[in-house]
Formats: C-alpha cells, structure tokens, sequence
C-alpha cells in the first residue's frame, strides 16, 4: 500500500496559481479576476501553474 503525507495547505490556491500564471505581466499579478484566466491555462494545457498550489 502506497501512502501521501499532505505537508501543507493553500488556503487560497486559485489566487495562487493565477499570480504564477501571469508571471510575465507583473502590472496585472495582484488581478482578483482569475477564473477565466485558469480556464485558458486547462483548454490551453498550461498544467504548470497548476502545480503551484
């Protein structure tokens, strides 16, 4: 049997991974608008950011 040790949690995870996507528009990081966003990075197949959080 295989086992995972959760070693920490985001609380705010969508946050963080929209703040990871727009890494190459700093003027635009702190956007709370990130919905539409994670959606272009998935059809899009941008599974990096996802990886942050």
């Amino acid at each position: 049997m295989k086992y995972v040790k959760l070693i920490t949690v985001t609380p705010d995870a969508e946050s963080q991974m929209a703040y990871v996507a727009r890494v190459s528009n700093p003027s635009n990081q702190k956007n709370d608008d990130f919905a539409r966003l994670l959606r272009y990075c998935i059809k899009h197949g941008h599974w990096s950011v996802f990886e942050q959080a």
